[in-house]
């Protein structure tokens, strides 16, 4: 469980970067060709939590720490 929100993480392939907001709530911005695509996401379901829980975790073995920084310069980019 992570206590300090948010969180920064960015997939390996820089195509999607991600904010925590909350084990609840994120912001995913995907790389769509040259354009980039920002998603706000409410978990409201247990299954939308999960994805959380999984980004967080790394469940995959290709998530990133990112930084603040980082997720300025990509959104502000699309």
């Amino acid at each position: 469980m992570v206590d300090n929100f948010p969180v920064f993480l960015k997939n390996q392939n820089d195509q999607n970067y991600y904010c925590i907001l909350s084990e609840s709530h994120f912001w995913e911005w995907q790389r769509i060709g040259t354009k980039g695509l920002l998603l706000e996401i409410h978990a409201h379901t247990l299954p939308d939590r999960w994805v959380i829980q999984d980004l967080l975790q790394n469940t995959t073995g290709n998530i990133c720490p990112s930084d603040e920084t980082e997720w300025q310069r990509v959104i502000q980019s699309s």
